[in-house]
């Protein structure tokens, strides 16, 4: 057979590059949208709130008993932060867990000048239902109790 009959690439590869094309077509939007969402949890989780918080509830000797050493928080910062200018509001919640147990903070800030205060850090102890403010030297109550 020479070279003028012969079918070209496309035509030879017909079979496998239409499908593939169209399932670019599809999984790229899905790829853009799981990092836009990835990118998100990172900025939370990487946040001073976040940070700072996170520091805080890992040397509370009350959360340490409950969960153990070290005390690590989740990948999945949920919430927002708000900001204008130096002020601000922060409202965050992800998971913590240690090698005895996990739970949830939560986790509420406010900025102003630059400086956050927090006015809430807390957390709920998964199974047992106790709540630690952590803001309130470690002092426990039960979620029932909280409400």
């Amino acid at each position: 057979m020479d070279s003028a009959s012969r079918p070209g690439w496309f035509r030879r590869n017909m079979l496998w590059v239409i499908p593939s094309g169209c399932l670019l077509f599809v999984l790229l939007p899905i790829g853009g949208c799981a990092l836009f969402i990835g990118g998100i949890f990172s900025t939370l989780k990487n946040s001073e709130p976040a940070e700072r918080s996170l520091e805080m509830i890992a040397r509370d000797p009350a959360v340490i008993a409950e969960l153990g050493s070290p005390v690590e928080q989740g990948w999945m910062v949920g919430g927002n932060i708000n900001l204008a200018n130096a002020d601000g509001h922060a409202d965050l919640h992800y998971p913590v867990s240690g090698p005895s147990g996990s739970g949830s903070a939560r986790i509420l800030a406010t900025r102003s000048a630059n400086l956050w205060t927090f006015d809430e850090i807390t957390v709920t102890i998964d199974g047992s239902g106790k709540v630690i403010d952590v803001l309130n030297s470690g002092r426990i109550s039960r979620s029932d109790e909280a409400n």
